[in-house]
Protein backbone atom coordinates (compact mmCIF):
# COMPACT_ATOMS: atom_id res chain seq x y z
CA UNK A 1 0.00 0.00 0.00
CA UNK A 2 1.08 3.72 0.24
CA UNK A 3 2.81 3.63 3.31
CA UNK A 4 4.62 0.51 2.37
CA UNK A 5 5.73 2.35 -0.52
CA UNK A 6 6.61 5.75 1.56
CA UNK A 7 8.18 4.17 4.53
CA UNK A 8 11.82 4.01 3.57
CA UNK A 9 11.90 7.32 1.45
CA UNK A 10 9.73 9.18 4.58
CA UNK A 11 12.53 7.36 6.79
CA UNK A 12 15.26 8.68 5.25
CA UNK A 13 13.46 12.02 4.77
CA UNK A 14 13.18 12.55 8.27
CA UNK A 15 16.71 10.96 9.03
CA UNK A 16 18.90 12.61 6.99
CA UNK A 17 18.26 16.19 8.17
CA UNK A 18 18.91 15.23 11.86
CA UNK A 19 22.12 13.09 10.99
CA UNK A 20 23.33 16.38 8.91
CA UNK A 21 22.59 18.70 12.28
CA UNK A 22 24.52 15.82 14.10
CA UNK A 23 27.31 16.03 11.77
CA UNK A 24 27.41 20.28 11.42
CA UNK A 25 27.76 20.45 15.59
CA UNK A 26 29.85 17.62 15.83
CA UNK A 27 32.40 19.59 14.19
CA UNK A 28 31.39 23.15 15.48
CA UNK A 29 32.35 21.21 18.75
CA UNK A 30 35.60 20.16 17.38
CA UNK A 31 36.54 23.80 16.27
CA UNK A 32 35.61 24.82 19.54
CA UNK A 33 38.21 22.20 21.36
CA UNK A 34 40.68 22.89 18.92
CA UNK A 35 41.10 26.92 19.08
CA UNK A 36 41.01 27.52 22.54
CA UNK A 37 43.47 24.46 23.20
CA UNK A 38 45.66 26.06 20.20
CA UNK A 39 45.22 29.86 22.13
CA UNK A 40 45.77 28.20 25.60
CA UNK A 41 48.55 26.43 25.32
CA UNK A 42 50.40 29.20 23.17
CA UNK A 43 49.59 31.42 26.36
CA UNK A 44 50.61 29.38 29.25
CA UNK A 45 54.10 28.76 26.92
CA UNK A 46 54.38 32.62 27.12
CA UNK A 47 54.04 32.69 30.85
CA UNK A 48 56.85 30.13 31.16
CA UNK A 49 58.78 32.71 29.97
CA UNK A 50 59.15 35.02 32.86
CA UNK A 51 59.32 31.74 35.03
CA UNK A 52 62.30 30.70 33.09
CA UNK A 53 63.48 34.26 33.35
CA UNK A 54 63.00 34.26 37.42
CA UNK A 55 64.83 31.06 37.17
CA UNK A 56 67.82 32.52 35.68
CA UNK A 57 68.00 35.31 37.78
CA UNK A 58 67.30 33.30 41.11
CA UNK A 59 70.09 31.30 40.11
CA UNK A 60 72.58 33.40 39.08
CA UNK A 61 72.10 35.41 42.42
CA UNK A 62 72.77 31.80 44.72
CA UNK A 63 75.95 31.26 42.25
CA UNK A 64 77.61 34.74 42.56
CA UNK A 65 76.67 34.47 46.65
CA UNK A 66 78.68 30.97 46.86
CA UNK A 67 76.36 28.58 46.93
CA UNK A 68 78.06 25.79 45.71
CA UNK A 69 74.76 23.62 44.68
CA UNK A 70 74.23 26.10 41.46
CA UNK A 71 77.18 25.25 38.78
CA UNK A 72 78.24 27.79 35.53
CA UNK A 73 76.54 24.42 33.77
CA UNK A 74 73.19 25.02 35.44
CA UNK A 75 73.28 28.73 34.35
CA UNK A 76 74.10 28.09 31.00
CA UNK A 77 71.50 25.53 30.94
CA UNK A 78 68.82 28.13 32.39
CA UNK A 79 70.23 30.46 29.85
CA UNK A 80 69.31 27.78 27.01
CA UNK A 81 66.27 27.20 28.18
CA UNK A 82 65.40 30.85 28.39
CA UNK A 83 66.95 31.35 24.59
CA UNK A 84 64.69 28.68 23.26
CA UNK A 85 61.20 29.94 25.17
CA UNK A 86 62.05 33.18 23.63
CA UNK A 87 63.44 32.44 20.10
CA UNK A 88 59.99 30.40 20.20
CA UNK A 89 57.53 33.41 21.36
CA UNK A 90 58.99 35.40 18.72
CA UNK A 91 57.43 33.74 15.59
CA UNK A 92 54.29 34.19 13.49
CA UNK A 93 52.14 31.52 15.83
CA UNK A 94 52.74 33.11 19.14
CA UNK A 95 52.68 36.63 18.00
CA UNK A 96 49.14 36.15 16.57
CA UNK A 97 47.77 34.93 19.65
CA UNK A 98 49.58 37.65 21.65
CA UNK A 99 48.44 40.34 19.45
CA UNK A 100 44.98 39.21 20.31
CA UNK A 101 45.78 38.94 24.42
CA UNK A 102 46.62 42.37 23.87
CA UNK A 103 49.96 41.98 25.42
CA UNK A 104 53.21 43.68 24.92
CA UNK A 105 54.31 43.06 21.57
CA UNK A 106 57.48 44.27 20.96
CA UNK A 107 58.38 42.27 23.99
CA UNK A 108 60.01 38.90 22.46
CA UNK A 109 61.23 41.17 19.96
CA UNK A 110 63.50 43.40 22.75
CA UNK A 111 64.56 40.14 24.20
CA UNK A 112 65.75 37.98 21.26
CA UNK A 113 67.85 41.32 20.42
CA UNK A 114 68.81 41.65 24.25
CA UNK A 115 69.95 37.71 23.97
CA UNK A 116 73.58 38.14 23.84
CA UNK A 117 73.35 40.66 26.67
CA UNK A 118 72.09 38.04 28.99
CA UNK A 119 74.87 35.53 27.48
CA UNK A 120 77.59 38.23 28.13
CA UNK A 121 75.99 38.96 31.73
CA UNK A 122 75.87 35.30 32.37
CA UNK A 123 79.72 34.61 31.20
CA UNK A 124 80.28 37.60 33.06
CA UNK A 125 79.34 35.73 36.72
CA UNK A 126 82.33 34.73 39.09
CA UNK A 127 81.21 32.35 41.74
CA UNK A 128 81.56 34.09 45.51
CA UNK A 129 81.82 38.04 43.58
CA UNK A 130 78.33 39.80 43.99
CA UNK A 131 79.57 42.39 42.25
CA UNK A 132 79.76 40.61 39.17
CA UNK A 133 75.58 40.44 38.95
CA UNK A 134 75.47 44.06 38.23
CA UNK A 135 74.78 43.62 34.32
CA UNK A 136 72.61 40.59 34.77
CA UNK A 137 70.31 42.84 37.42
CA UNK A 138 70.37 45.83 35.40
CA UNK A 139 68.81 43.57 32.59
CA UNK A 140 66.27 42.10 35.23
CA UNK A 141 65.68 45.97 35.92
CA UNK A 142 64.67 46.78 32.41
CA UNK A 143 62.61 43.13 31.63
CA UNK A 144 61.32 42.48 34.77
CA UNK A 145 58.33 44.09 35.07
CA UNK A 146 57.30 43.20 31.65
CA UNK A 147 58.11 40.09 31.49
CA UNK A 148 55.50 40.26 35.24
CA UNK A 149 53.19 41.82 32.94
CA UNK A 150 52.94 39.70 29.85
CA UNK A 151 52.68 36.73 32.60
CA UNK A 152 49.62 38.76 34.34
CA UNK A 153 47.96 39.54 31.00
CA UNK A 154 48.20 36.06 29.38
CA UNK A 155 47.13 33.81 32.49
CA UNK A 156 44.07 36.27 33.03
CA UNK A 157 43.55 35.63 29.28
CA UNK A 158 44.16 31.97 29.30
CA UNK A 159 41.53 32.21 32.20
CA UNK A 160 38.99 34.13 29.85
CA UNK A 161 39.50 31.54 27.08
CA UNK A 162 38.94 28.48 29.60
CA UNK A 163 35.95 29.95 30.24
CA UNK A 164 34.55 30.85 27.26
CA UNK A 165 35.07 27.46 26.11
CA UNK A 166 33.75 25.65 28.88
CA UNK A 167 30.47 27.77 28.14
CA UNK A 168 30.82 26.97 24.18
CA UNK A 169 30.65 23.10 24.88
CA UNK A 170 27.62 23.46 26.93
CA UNK A 171 25.89 25.32 24.27
CA UNK A 172 26.73 22.55 22.17
CA UNK A 173 26.18 19.50 24.26
CA UNK A 174 22.16 21.17 25.24
CA UNK A 175 22.04 21.23 20.72
CA UNK A 176 23.15 17.49 21.08
CA UNK A 177 20.87 16.78 23.86
CA UNK A 178 17.99 18.23 21.78
CA UNK A 179 18.95 16.73 18.36
CA UNK A 180 18.79 13.54 21.08
CA UNK A 181 15.38 14.61 22.04
CA UNK A 182 13.98 15.07 18.51
CA UNK A 183 14.87 11.50 17.59
CA UNK A 184 13.28 10.09 20.69
CA UNK A 185 10.10 11.64 19.22
CA UNK A 186 9.94 10.40 15.89
CA UNK A 187 8.35 6.70 17.16
CA UNK A 188 8.45 5.31 13.80
CA UNK A 189 12.71 4.98 13.01
CA UNK A 190 13.73 4.79 16.93
CA UNK A 191 15.75 1.53 15.63
CA UNK A 192 17.57 3.10 13.16
CA UNK A 193 17.97 6.01 15.31
CA UNK A 194 19.63 3.90 18.53
CA UNK A 195 22.01 1.99 15.85
CA UNK A 196 23.20 5.30 14.34
CA UNK A 197 23.58 6.75 18.23
CA UNK A 198 25.75 3.59 19.11
CA UNK A 199 27.65 3.94 15.69
CA UNK A 200 28.45 7.61 16.23
CA UNK A 201 29.24 6.77 19.67
CA UNK A 202 31.60 3.89 18.85
CA UNK A 203 33.29 6.27 16.33
CA UNK A 204 33.77 9.13 19.29
CA UNK A 205 34.64 6.68 21.64
CA UNK A 206 37.68 5.47 18.79
CA UNK A 207 38.58 9.14 18.09
CA UNK A 208 39.25 10.13 22.05
CA UNK A 209 41.14 7.03 22.48
CA UNK A 210 43.19 7.74 19.93
CA UNK A 211 43.30 11.24 20.75
CA UNK A 212 43.82 10.06 23.93
CA UNK A 213 47.17 7.97 23.17
CA UNK A 214 48.48 10.49 20.64
CA UNK A 215 48.65 12.80 23.75
CA UNK A 216 50.00 10.28 25.97
CA UNK A 217 52.86 9.78 23.22
CA UNK A 218 53.40 13.16 22.90
CA UNK A 219 54.29 13.66 26.71
CA UNK A 220 56.35 11.54 26.69
CA UNK A 221 58.32 12.43 23.49
CA UNK A 222 60.70 15.31 22.94
CA UNK A 223 59.49 16.95 19.99
CA UNK A 224 63.00 18.36 18.53
CA UNK A 225 64.66 14.98 18.04
CA UNK A 226 61.59 11.88 18.40
CA UNK A 227 63.28 10.02 21.01
CA UNK A 228 61.93 9.59 24.56
CA UNK A 229 61.92 13.21 27.03
CA UNK A 230 62.94 13.37 30.32
CA UNK A 231 59.56 12.43 31.79
CA UNK A 232 59.44 9.21 30.13
CA UNK A 233 63.67 8.23 31.20
CA UNK A 234 62.37 9.14 34.65
CA UNK A 235 59.38 6.64 34.16
CA UNK A 236 61.09 3.90 32.30
CA UNK A 237 64.35 4.06 35.02
CA UNK A 238 61.50 3.87 38.19
CA UNK A 239 60.13 1.00 36.44
CA UNK A 240 63.38 -0.97 35.57
CA UNK A 241 64.09 -0.49 39.55
CA UNK A 242 61.29 -2.11 39.78
CA UNK A 243 61.62 -4.82 37.73
CA UNK A 244 64.77 -5.58 38.96
CA UNK A 245 66.43 -7.47 35.70
CA UNK A 246 68.34 -10.41 36.66
CA UNK A 247 71.67 -9.00 34.98
CA UNK A 248 70.96 -5.36 36.09
CA UNK A 249 70.97 -2.32 34.26
CA UNK A 250 73.13 0.68 33.31
CA UNK A 251 72.01 3.97 33.49
CA UNK A 252 74.20 6.67 30.85
CA UNK A 253 74.15 10.46 30.90
CA UNK A 254 75.95 11.77 27.91
CA UNK A 255 76.99 15.28 27.86
CA UNK A 256 78.26 17.52 24.42
CA UNK A 257 81.47 19.37 24.58
CA UNK A 258 81.10 21.90 21.86
CA UNK A 259 77.63 22.30 21.66
CA UNK A 260 77.41 26.33 22.47
CA UNK A 261 80.55 26.45 19.72
CA UNK A 262 77.89 24.70 17.00
CA UNK A 263 75.00 27.22 18.00
CA UNK A 264 77.27 30.29 17.81
CA UNK A 265 79.34 29.27 14.46
CA UNK A 266 76.97 27.22 12.44
CA UNK A 267 73.47 28.83 14.50
CA UNK A 268 70.76 26.93 15.91
CA UNK A 269 69.62 25.49 13.27
CA UNK A 270 72.71 23.28 13.03
CA UNK A 271 73.20 22.59 16.87
CA UNK A 272 69.08 21.20 16.26
CA UNK A 273 70.42 19.08 13.20
CA UNK A 274 73.10 17.98 15.67
CA UNK A 275 70.90 16.82 18.94
CA UNK A 276 68.50 15.06 16.37
CA UNK A 277 72.08 13.00 15.06
CA UNK A 278 72.77 12.28 18.52
CA UNK A 279 69.59 11.07 19.13
CA UNK A 280 69.55 9.13 15.37
CA UNK A 281 73.08 7.54 16.43
CA UNK A 282 71.47 6.35 20.21
CA UNK A 283 68.58 5.10 18.81
CA UNK A 284 70.26 2.70 16.15
CA UNK A 285 72.80 1.86 18.92
CA UNK A 286 69.93 0.50 21.36
CA UNK A 287 68.82 -2.95 21.06
CA UNK A 288 65.26 -4.04 22.28
CA UNK A 289 64.85 -3.09 25.60
CA UNK A 290 67.03 -0.42 25.56
CA UNK A 291 65.52 3.17 26.21
CA UNK A 292 67.50 6.19 24.84
CA UNK A 293 65.99 10.33 25.79
CA UNK A 294 66.94 13.66 26.04
CA UNK A 295 66.82 15.03 29.27
CA UNK A 296 67.32 18.64 27.85
CA UNK A 297 69.58 20.96 26.31
CA UNK A 298 72.31 19.34 25.01
CA UNK A 299 72.19 16.51 27.77
CA UNK A 300 71.05 12.68 26.32
CA UNK A 301 70.56 9.52 28.88
CA UNK A 302 69.93 6.31 28.16
CA UNK A 303 69.13 3.24 30.32
CA UNK A 304 70.49 -0.02 29.05
CA UNK A 305 69.42 -3.48 30.72
CA UNK A 306 72.68 -6.31 31.01
CA UNK A 307 76.37 -5.85 32.65
CA UNK A 308 78.10 -2.71 32.73
CA UNK A 309 80.85 -4.21 30.17
CA UNK A 310 78.06 -4.15 27.38
CA UNK A 311 77.01 -0.78 27.77
CA UNK A 312 80.48 0.93 27.64
CA UNK A 313 81.09 -1.05 24.92
CA UNK A 314 77.89 0.54 23.01
CA UNK A 315 78.38 3.75 24.35
CA UNK A 316 81.99 3.91 23.13
CA UNK A 317 81.22 3.92 19.89
CA UNK A 318 78.55 6.19 20.73
CA UNK A 319 81.58 8.57 21.39
CA UNK A 320 83.10 7.70 17.63
CA UNK A 321 80.21 8.89 15.81
CA UNK A 322 79.75 12.32 17.83
CA UNK A 323 82.44 14.35 15.93
CA UNK A 324 81.52 12.55 12.75
CA UNK A 325 78.19 14.54 12.42
CA UNK A 326 77.24 15.91 8.98
CA UNK A 327 76.35 19.08 9.67
CA UNK A 328 80.07 20.12 11.37
CA UNK A 329 82.35 21.84 9.31
CA UNK A 330 86.24 21.93 9.38
CA UNK A 331 87.58 23.45 12.92
CA UNK A 332 84.13 23.17 14.24
CA UNK A 333 84.95 20.16 16.86
CA UNK A 334 82.25 18.87 18.90
CA UNK A 335 82.82 15.56 21.33
CA UNK A 336 80.63 13.51 24.24
CA UNK A 337 81.63 12.98 28.10
CA UNK A 338 79.41 10.45 29.01
CA UNK A 339 78.81 9.03 32.63
CA UNK A 340 77.35 5.22 33.35
CA UNK A 341 76.49 3.91 36.65
CA UNK A 342 75.30 0.19 37.33
CA UNK A 343 72.37 -0.55 38.92
CA UNK A 344 74.44 -2.79 40.99
CA UNK A 345 76.39 -0.18 42.66
CA UNK A 346 73.51 1.47 44.29
CA UNK A 347 71.04 -1.16 45.82
CA UNK A 348 68.46 0.87 48.24
CA UNK A 349 65.06 -0.43 49.57
CA UNK A 350 62.99 2.15 48.36
CA UNK A 351 62.83 2.03 44.55
CA UNK A 352 61.99 5.60 44.14
CA UNK A 353 65.35 6.72 46.00
CA UNK A 354 67.09 4.06 44.30
CA UNK A 355 66.37 5.26 41.05
CA UNK A 356 67.06 9.02 42.37
CA UNK A 357 70.64 7.82 43.39
CA UNK A 358 71.90 5.95 40.35
CA UNK A 359 70.95 9.30 38.67
CA UNK A 360 73.15 11.66 41.03
CA UNK A 361 75.91 8.36 40.37
CA UNK A 362 75.88 8.96 36.66
CA UNK A 363 75.62 12.78 36.84
CA UNK A 364 79.30 12.21 39.56
CA UNK A 365 80.38 10.31 36.51
CA UNK A 366 79.49 12.61 33.93
CA UNK A 367 81.07 15.31 35.62
CA UNK A 368 84.58 12.91 35.89
CA UNK A 369 84.15 12.74 32.39
CA UNK A 370 84.07 16.64 31.53
CA UNK A 371 87.22 17.57 34.07
CA UNK A 372 89.08 14.51 32.72
CA UNK A 373 89.57 15.67 29.60
CA UNK A 374 86.15 15.47 27.94
CA UNK A 375 85.80 13.08 25.20
CA UNK A 376 85.65 10.21 27.54
CA UNK A 377 83.31 7.97 29.65
CA UNK A 378 83.86 6.95 33.10
CA UNK A 379 81.93 4.41 35.19
CA UNK A 380 81.02 5.41 38.68
CA UNK A 381 82.52 4.12 41.47
CA UNK A 382 82.06 4.68 45.12
CA UNK A 383 85.43 6.81 45.09
CA UNK A 384 83.98 9.35 43.29
CA UNK A 385 81.15 9.91 45.12
CA UNK A 386 83.88 10.05 48.43
CA UNK A 387 85.92 12.66 45.93
CA UNK A 388 82.53 14.79 45.47
CA UNK A 389 81.09 14.73 49.49
CA UNK A 390 84.96 15.70 50.29
CA UNK A 391 85.12 19.10 47.87
CA UNK A 392 82.02 20.16 48.88
CA UNK A 393 82.91 20.24 52.30
CA UNK A 394 85.85 21.79 51.28
CA UNK A 395 83.95 24.54 49.37
CA UNK A 396 81.68 24.87 52.58
CA UNK A 397 84.35 25.68 54.58
CA UNK A 398 85.70 28.05 52.60
CA UNK A 399 85.03 31.68 52.89
CA UNK A 400 82.91 33.80 50.75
Amino acid sequence: DLWQRLRLPLLFTLTLPVLALMELNIDRLARGVDQPLYYSARLDEVSKMDLEATQLFDAASRFVAGDAGVSREDLTMLLDIFWGRVDATKTPSYMTVLGAANVDLNLPLELFQALPRFEAAVNALVLGQPASLAALMALKDLYGPRLHRINEVAWMTRRKVVAEFTQRNLANVAVLRNIQIGFAALSLFILLYVMFELLSARRANRSLNTMIAEKQVLLRTDLLTGIANRSAFEADLLELCNAAPEQGFTVVYLDLDGFKTVNDTLGHAAGDALLRYIAEVLRAAAREGDAVSRLGGDEFAALLPGPIERATDLMAKVLEQIGFAPMLEPGVIVSGSIGLCHSSQCIEQSKPQQSGRLMRNADLALYAAKHGGRNRLVVFSPDLKERHDRQTRTETLLPP
